[in-house]
């Protein structure tokens, strides 16, 4: 990951490329390969501190790659699951997913990005909301739309 003065830098475009690279090298997606991504990675420790607005590439597009095909990794979701108690927001969350068949695949429409709030879109279905920001972000969110999980700092709403 690029970084510059122990920060990342605006432009991971070289190692989110050289992620896809190595995965097409070793046989795309239908590879049993893995790999970490280390470029998204990076950038969500950044966007958590104030820097949301990372999440949005010069093109618009989420920074990083997601290459697992979505499947979350036991030994990643652990401590969110057992040690800090996060069972039922995750459960909660994977349901919103399943339920409106979001995939690794679907597309995601990037309506606001700021130090303190992100929104997205995904397939005009449901609607992710992080950050701090609550009250100002309700212009964003479709007619039609129902909460469907919210927390502290962030907020999913569904098509009802």
């Amino acid at each position: 990951m690029e970084q510059h003065c122990s920060r990342a830098t605006n432009d991971q475009d070289p190692h989110r490329q050289a992620l896809v690279d190595w995965v097409n090298k070793v046989g795309g997606a239908a590879s049993p390969a893995t790999v970490f991504d280390f470029t998204t990675k990076g950038i969500l420790n950044a966007a958590v501190e104030g820097e949301l607005w990372r999440l949005v590439d010069a093109q618009g597009k989420a920074p990083g790659v997601i290459l697992d095909g979505g499947r979350p990794r036991l030994s990643l979701l652990r401590p969110f699951l057992l040690d800090w108690g996060f069972k039922d927001e995750i459960a909660a969350l994977v349901a919103v997913r399943k339920r409106n068949g979001i995939m690794p695949t679907s597309e995601l429409r990037i309506l606001e990005h700021d130090g303190d709030a992100y929104v997205a879109e995904i397939d005009g279905k449901v609607v992710v909301k992080i950050g701090s920001r609550f009250d100002d972000v309700g212009h964003l969110i479709p007619a039609g739309f129902e909460v469907a999980a919210h927390r502290n700092d962030y907020a999913v709403w569904e098509k009802a």
